[in-house]
């Protein structure tokens, strides 16, 4: 009888083991969409994407409230060619 019992008790053990390990795999990646677009970012350069034009801006600003300096660059990629799209 005590045989019975603990060999019941694995099987029962190991059905639950695998019905959670199911639900943990059905949930998806786990990454959230800040990690999945900063991945989306990080492959993007990959490509043999090539440009006609490319255009670096420098813009200064300055913010009086906060007494900063905020420096910007604004890069315009245009058409196709053989430049790279960065300054």
């Amino acid at each position: 009888m005590k045989q019975k019992f603990l060999y019941g008790f694995a099987v029962l053990a190991i059905a639950v083991v695998a019905a959670w390990n199911v639900n943990l795999s059905s949930k998806g990646s786990g990454l959230s969409d800040l990690a999945l677009a900063n991945v989306e970012a990080l492959a993007g350069g990959e490509g043999d994407e090539k440009f006609a034009d490319v255009t670096c801006t420098e813009i200064d600003s300055w913010d009086q409230e906060k007494h900063i300096l905020i420096k910007m660059i604004v890069v315009t990629c245009d058409g196709e060619g053989e430049k790279e799209c960065q300054c």
